[in-house]
């Protein structure tokens, strides 16, 4: 008899679990991190220190600092990625998150170039530093990947998709291209050379698959 009511109590069990499945999306928080992409999240991963938000010490032993790790260019600079909710941010070895918010790419965190990485910051794009510091003061509303010592960002510019939507409704990210505004050369060092006003309308495909953005000189349509 017992051994029926046992029976019974698992495949009801099961049949609970089947209808409430497990989803990361749900439990995914603010403060809960990830350390690989195949982790769940760990809720109450990251807490205040001062003015800082860490890695909780006893997650201190799964951050990667290898070169084998989401961001092998980062392991030069003593820096390992942990996912932070949706954000991907990099910490020391102290577990103090340095950088936050980092540009994805190639569906993963964009590494560091020329000793930079691309950041989103007050809803712009910008560049930090190994330590945090924010390249440009006020940011760009596209700030390309560097390439040979330079990049390409610009102001009041704006996307179109370069082809038809996919059959979601999307336009795929290699497909959007940043048009208009005005464009900046930009080096690692922190400087912004203005593009000749009458190359008054240039474009630059997202992520930066280009090196340099293409000039014209006329508007693309709407």
């Amino acid at each position: 008899m017992r051994l029926l009511e046992f029976g019974f109590a698992l495949f009801v069990c099961v049949t609970c679990l089947g209808q409430a499945p497990f989803r990361i999306s749900d439990h995914i928080t603010d403060d809960s991190c990830r350390f690989t992409f195949d982790d769940d999240p760990i809720p109450n991963c990251v807490v205040p220190i001062g003015s800082r938000l860490t890695i909780a010490r006893q997650y201190l032993a799964r951050l990667d600092f290898s070169k084998d790790s989401l961001s092998p260019e980062a392991a030069r600079y003593g820096l390992a990625v942990v996912i932070v909710g949706y954000s991907f941010d990099y910490v020391d070895r102290s577990g103090r998150i340095l950088i936050q918010d980092i540009a994805e790419f190639d569906n993963g965190p964009s590494d560091f170039k020329y000793g930079v990485v691309r950041v989103y910051s007050g809803g712009k794009q910008n560049y930090a530093t190994p330590s945090g510091r924010l390249l440009f003061r006020n940011g760009y509303d596209f700030a390309g990947l560097f390439w040979n010592g330079r990049a390409y960002g610009c102001i009041d510019c704006r996307t179109i998709c370069d082809l038809p939507v996919t059959d979601w409704g999307n336009c795929e990210d290699i497909d959007i291209r940043w048009v208009g505004g005005r464009w900046f050369r930009l080096t690692a060092d922190g400087k912004a050379t203005p593009i000749p006003p009458e190359r008054w309308y240039a474009s630059m495909r997202d992520p930066g698959i280009a090196d340099r953005p293409t000039f014209h000189r006329r508007e693309p349509p709407k």
